[in-house]
C-alpha cells in the first residue's frame, strides 16, 4: 500500500518546482496533538461559496477573488484578496489525485459500517494501555417528554382529549352488482 501512495503521488509531479527537502522525522508522543490538529480538516471541502465575498473581472482578462478568513486563535473573519490564478492555485492544492479517497468514505466512518463507535473506543484505549470504564446502571437523565402536535393553521399546541367510536353508516340502498 506505502508503494502504491508514493508511486502516486510521484506520477503527480507534486514535487516539482520545489527544492530539496530535508526531512527530520520525530516521535509526535500518541498522536493526540495530530489528531487534535488535523481531525477539523478530514470532512472540510476547500471553500464554501459562502465565504466567497467578491469576484473582480478585470478588462484585461485577469481577476480577483476576495474571500473570507479567520485567522488561529480569533473569531472574526476578514477579507483576502488574491489574484484569481493564486486562488485556483490554492484551491487545487485541496483536490486528491487520482486513485485517493476521502476518508469518510471507507472504513469504520463509512454510513453502512457495521462497527459501533463505543467498541472503537474501547479498542483504541486499551491498545493505549489506558483505564475504559464501563458504567452500569440506571439511565438518570430526564424522560423526555413527547410533544404534543402543533395546529398547522395558527401553531398552537393540539390536546388529545380521547377516541370516539364509529358509527356504521347504513344507506337505504343495497347495491347488489
Amino acid at each position: 500500500m506505502m508503494a502504491w501512495t508514493l508511486n502516486a503521488i510521484a506520477s503527480q509531479n507534486l514535487w516539482s518546482g520545489y527544492p530539496d527537502w530535508v526531512v527530520h522525522c520525530k516521535g509526535v508522543g500518541d498522536g493526540r496533538q495530530s489528531l487534535r490538529y488535523l481531525a477539523p480538516y478530514v470532512f472540510r471541502v476547500a471553500i464554501g461559496n459562502h465565504r466567497i465575498a467578491r469576484v473582480i473581472k478585470h478588462a484585461d482578462g485577469t481577476g480577483e477573488v476576495a474571500f473570507m478568513v479567520r485567522r488561529s486563535g480569533t473569531r472574526r473573519y476578514r477579507p483576502f484578496r488574491v489574484t484569481a490564478e493564486e486562488f485556483i492555485r490554492r484551491f487545487l492544492q485541496h483536490v486528491l489525485p487520482t486513485g485517493f479517497q476521502k476518508v469518510r468514505h471507507y472504513g469504520f466512518m463509512h454510513a453502512r459500517s457495521k462497527v459501533s463507535l463505543a467498541w472503537l473506543k474501547m479498542l483504541v484505549t486499551l491498545t493505549l494501555n489506558l483505564v475504559y470504564v464501563i458504567e452500569v446502571g440506571l439511565d438518570r437523565s430526564e424522560p423526555r417528554l413527547k410533544q404534543n402536535p402543533k395546529c398547522t393553521e395558527c401553531g398552537g399546541e393540539l390536546l388529545f382529549i380521547g377516541f370516539e367510536v364509529a358509527k356504521p353508516q347504513v344507506s337505504g340502498m343495497f347495491d347488489s352488482s
